[in-house]
């Protein structure tokens, strides 16, 4: 049975995998046998039904996002509570917002995928809401900041104690509320890498056994905190990540407080 941090870990992973349009990668979470209902409908059973039953869904709303609301252990069952929204917008769609909030029982294995899940939503509300006449459900739409970028060094602002980047390449993959980074800079002909995995919910973790960290949003940015717990050595790193010029430039506004290394920096990068 998997622990608390552990079932938290998978649940997020699997709303991910919801949201990330691929079929395959959220049927990996089920055993080779394994089964998925919806409602009172019929078992998809193995992992072939069940991509085929969660690409029917990412089909006709091509920007639906799953995003976990909390997750339990309740006796010999976990259980996933989640909050759904997109558009039907794929073919034969009304082009009507959803905004759905429901749950699955799951059955886990040992190995820690799952054996049988139970989803459970208001099928009522979801015709009432996809219906032509049904008022339009406002949803805001977080940015996708995925992809590709190159250090533009000349648009960006940076202080002393960062002025010896010369340049810098930075991929991210984010199917929210995951935030993955990855960043390499050149300096003074030498290589410096720097990466993190992220939780778009705004709780505190320990980075290292020094160190914590959080990621949450403010409107359409990202904010990512980094801060020391050593008394004696207090630092803090913050970053603000925004996406402009309709997503073809990344923003990355940095300020570092303590140990003497203060510093506002303002990195602009262009989508490769």
């Amino acid at each position: 049975m998997l622990n608390s941090t552990q079932l938290t870990d998978f649940a997020i992973r699997y709303a991910a995998a919801w949201s990330g349009q691929n079929a395959a990668r959220l049927a990996a979470f089920y055993a080779e046998n394994g089964s998925l209902t919806v409602n009172d409908g019929a078992a998809s059973v193995g992992r072939a039904a069940i991509a085929a039953t969660a690409r029917s869904y990412m089909v006709a709303f091509p920007d639906m996002v799953v995003k976990m609301d909390h997750v339990s252990q309740e006796g010999s069952r976990a259980v996933f509570h989640w909050t759904w929204t997109g558009t039907n917008s794929g073919p034969g769609g009304t082009g009507k917002a959803v905004r759905i909030s429901g749950y699955e029982e799951w059955t886990l294995r040992a190995d820690g995928l799952i054996a049988d899940s139970k989803g459970h939503f208001d099928e009522a509300e979801y015709q009432r809401q996809l219906r032509s006449d049904a008022p339009s459900v406002c949803i805001s739409m977080k940015p996708d900041f995925s992809g590709e970028y190159v250090l533009n060094r000349q648009t960006s602002t940076l202080s002393p104690g960062a002025a010896a980047i010369q340049s810098g390449v930075v991929h991210i993959e984010h199917a929210d509320p995951m935030f993955r980074y990855q960043a390499t800079f050149v300096a003074g002909g030498k290589t410096f890498a720097y990466s993190f995995e992220r939780v778009s919910d705004g709780r505190e973790v320990a980075a290292t056994e020094d160190e914590v960290a959080s990621l949450r949003w403010e409107g359409d940015a990202l904010v990512a905190m980094d801060w020391s717990k050593s008394p004696d050595a207090e630092l803090t790193i913050a970053w603000r990540y925004e996406l402009h010029d309709s997503g073809r430039c990344l923003r990355a506004i940095e300020r570092i407080r303590g140990r003497g290394r203060d510093q506002d920096n303002v990195w602009v990068f262009d989508r490769r």
